[in-house]
């Protein structure tokens, strides 16, 4: 099976001049639908369905015009035949391409089958926790020995609506939103120590567990006449 790969970016501009076009071509016979077109002839490239035609994005390695020795090797990648598939835009596309992580588009070519996908770079970086959040019910009380706290910005709360992100964005530290569903999010600490925080409450739960524990009185078995 070879994998051919695209430059993300370029593919990306594909996507938006098919989507943009109001006239798209049929692929040999086909229907005319926005769509990516994979074209083997000269070399191996993808092309937008829209018209007026748009300028053809290679595969690595396969551009006649500056890679040596492309018939043959596209030959042994997807047959000697020539041939145009198309590959309509649909949701599941429109994802792949779009994905802020992506880096390549790929084609996977098997005997008889082909398979799109995208290659993600690693993962961008968590900023420093600038908050820190509690997650209760409502009416429980808070003990960080129990319930320990969340570090993180309100944007990396995926459980938020835009408005609450808003409203917790300005929350001061002892105030709660409700969730909802029995649910609140209580702001404990603000600012660029709101880790070091966290961690403070944890220790301050701790010993206060630990206090508590050597003062409870000993029960010890009675004797029996």
């Amino acid at each position: 099976m070879a994998t051919l790969t695209f430059p993300i970016e370029a593919v990306r501009a594909l996507v938006a001049h098919a989507q943009a076009a109001t006239t798209h071509r049929a692929a040999y016979g086909g229907t005319a639908v926005a769509a990516l077109q994979f074209v083997k002839d000269s070399g191996i490239y993808l092309m937008s369905s829209g018209l007026p035609i748009a300028p053809p994005v290679y595969a690595k390695g396969y551009d006649p015009t500056k890679d040596g020795d492309v018939w043959d090797r596209s030959v042994d990648a997807v047959g000697g035949d020539d041939f145009c598939e198309t590959f309509p835009l649909d949701e599941s596309l429109l994802r792949m391409v779009n994905n802020p992580r992506a880096v390549r588009f790929t084609v996977r070519c098997g005997a008889r089958s082909l398979s799109i996908g995208v290659d993600l770079g690693p993962a961008p970086a968590v900023p420093k926790a600038d908050r820190l959040f509690f997650v209760a019910l409502d009416g429980v009380r808070i003990d960080p020995a129990v319930n320990p706290p969340a570090e993180g910005s309100v944007e990396d709360r995926r459980d938020l609506t835009p408005v609450q992100q808003r409203t917790a964005a300005d929350m001061k530290p002892g105030y709660a939103l409700s969730l909802g569903a029995g649910r609140c999010l209580v702001c404990v600490a603000k600012g660029p120590d709101a880790a070091a925080e966290a961690e403070r409450m944890r220790k301050a739960a701790f010993a206060r567990e630990a206090r508590k524990a050597k003062r409870a009185p000993r029960r010890t078995a009675g004797a029996r006449a």
